[in-house]
């Protein structure tokens, strides 16, 4: 999320603040999937919008826009019902809308997507689906599946939906050949509503892009994510990755171009993403329930954890002095700890440190830690998130000290399961741990506070490089999140309106991942530090060495832009 910053212009002050997460949800609500988080679930979130509905059908919409329109708004908006599911749905299709074949007649299919017209025709109820690869016709059979029926007759324009059902052929009289699929219709036997919408529709999006004489341009600028669904936007987004796509081509396989980073400095926020590890720690404090051993003693009362960390043949390799004013010991200081209570394993047992231990428990500390004669066992005490990165940087300390890591190899793995959220002390609050748009597990959703997060990182060799979420799509578990953080109705309206509005027009479920470049390449090529890949890497502290940036500007060009610098003072 890029920081705040305020330009006074004309007496007006007008924020800059950009909250990239949001405005990723946003896009995704639209259809438009971007590089900067790309899928990884066969569901919605994938959906772009090609509408294969032909020009005059689309005319004849626009045509009738005006006498629809108020039929279309004044439609009752549902509430929660027997036929939307609560909590929140990762369905997965079989095939997209628009990739259902003359072939697939008798296939069984699920697909998922917008509905685009909807039409009650005696007792058989039509709807078309649309998703990114194109539309499918759906008809409901009252007789054989009156539940999928009953449901597609409370369906309107933009609910999000999952149907299940046969693929069929068309009367002949009834072939659409404008259309790709027109000649098949899936008869739906189930049909799941995934997201309503919940709010009177400001334009209709599938006739929206005949229809500008009607649609002003400041009502599709304030309701972009609809609006990004209509194809003619949709063409443009792609026309544009097209053309970026043939330069890059153009230059880099005719004249061996490189691209290389050429940032622009302004005041630099970097993410400075963390290393995520699995360490191998042991819970031990039930071990010291009983310690008179002040610092442990101390952290076990106010509600702390002791965990414990196991060092093989460590005992010879690392002196007391590295432990106690060393380069452990340093190592442990940058991870926010005070020190580093250690025990040395000798051939008769363990010393000081226990001492007020009865044996069995200094038996069972040995048992859990599977520390044998000449081992060293350090310890971090605290609360959880503050000792697991005490020994997540103490464990790569050693690893590497003892040349115990495999450089050669490379090694993939996911963590998932994080918490949703984690307590910050100083605030005397919970906060997310990734961010509040992450979804919550379904599972969790009884007592948000504990709940774990659908979120997702991606780790190369002990160093994350990249990750990413599934996102809330419903507005009342989004409204939840923030409340549960401390954001009370008026706040988050005041801070998320935009987004929570967007949630009620017909959010598909969605998500993404983004991943470091920079990382992964440092990692690919051997280096420690990713300044050894970039052209032209800034300070961690933000600053350009070469360019001595950032630096003081010239009052005139403060005056000229209207911006002005006030000092203050405590």
């Amino acid at each position: 999320m890029a920081r705040a910053a305020t330009a006074t212009a004309g007496r007006v002050a007008v924020p800059l603040s950009i909250h990239f997460t949001t405005f990723s949800s946003l896009l995704r609500t639209s259809s438009i999937s971007f590089r900067s988080s790309i899928s990884q679930f066969p569901c919605l979130s994938s959906f772009y919008y090609s509408s294969l509905l032909s020009r005059s059908s689309v005319r004849f919409f626009s045509r009738k826009l005006n006498s629809i329109r108020s039929k279309i708004y004044s439609q009752p908006v549902i509430a929660k019902s027997q036929t939307e599911a609560p909590g929140l749905q990762w369905v997965s299709r079989t095939d997209g809308c628009g990739e259902v074949k003359n072939e697939d007649v008798g296939k069984r299919v699920r697909l998922c997507g917008w509905v685009a017209l909807h039409r009650i025709h005696g007792a058989v109820t039509f709807f078309n689906l649309r998703d990114h690869t194109g539309i499918t016709q759906i008809i409901t059979l009252p007789e054989e599946f009156p539940m999928a029926h009953a449901v597609a007759n409370r369906l309107r324009l933009e609910y999000v939906v999952a149907v299940e059902g046969l693929v069929r052929y068309r009367p002949e009289e009834a072939w659409n050949p404008t259309m790709k699929t027109g000649k098949i219709e899936v008869a739906a036997e189930t049909i799941h509503l995934i997201n309503p919408v919940r709010l009177a529709l400001p334009f209709l999006v599938t006739s929206a892009d005949d229809a500008h004489d009607v649609i002003t341009e400041e009502v599709r600028l304030r309701y972009r994510y609809l609006d990004l669904r209509c194809q003619q936007m949709n063409d443009n987004l792609r026309l544009r990755h097209k053309v970026s796509k043939v330069i890059r081509q153009y230059l880099e396989d005719v004249h061996g171009f490189v691209e290389i980073e050429t940032p622009i400095l302004s005041k630099s926020t970097p993410e400075g993403a963390r290393d995520y590890l699995v360490p191998s720690r042991i819970q031990v404090s039930e071990v010291f329930s009983g310690t008179d051993f002040q610092i442990f003693m101390d952290t076990l009362q106010s509600g702390g954890v002791i965990k414990a960390l196991v060092v093989p043949l460590g005992s010879n390799k690392y002196s007391n002095t590295s432990l106690k004013k060393g380069d452990i010991y340093k190592e442990a200081i940058k991870s926010g700890a005070k020190g580093v209570p250690f025990l040395k394993v000798l051939e008769n047992g363990i010393p000081a440190l226990t001492s007020t231990l009865e044996n069995g428990k200094r038996e069972d500390l040995l048992n859990q830690c599977s520390a044998k004669p000449g081992d060293l066992i350090v310890f971090a005490v605290g609360q959880p998130s503050a000792v697991n990165k005490t020994l997540g940087r103490l464990r790569l300390y050693f690893a590497c000290d003892l040349g115990v890591i495999d450089n050669s190899t490379h090694s993939i793995l996911w963590v998932t399961d994080f918490p949703m959220f984690e307590w910050n002390e100083s605030e005397l609050r919970l906060e997310p741990l990734h961010h509040p748009f992450t979804a919550p597990n379904p599972n969790d959703l009884s007592d948000l506070s504990t709940a774990r997060a659908l979120a997702y990182d991606m780790v190369y060799n002990g160093i994350e490089i990249g990750g990413g979420s599934l996102r809330i799509y419903k507005r009342d578990i989004q409204e939840k999140v923030l409340q549960t953080i401390g954001i009370t109705p008026d706040q988050a309206e005041e801070k998320f309106g935009y987004l929570l509005e967007a949630l009620d027009f017909g959010a598909p479920p969605h998500g993404g991942i983004a991943y470091g470049l920079d990382r992964l390449v440092m990692l690919l090529a051997g280096e420690s530090s990713i300044r050894d890949v970039i052209a032209f890497p800034k300070t961690t502290t933000a600053q350009c060495s070469l360019t001595k940036t950032p630096s003081r500007v010239d009052p005139k060009q403060l005056r000229e832009l209207s911006y002005s610098i006030e000092k203050f003072t405590d």
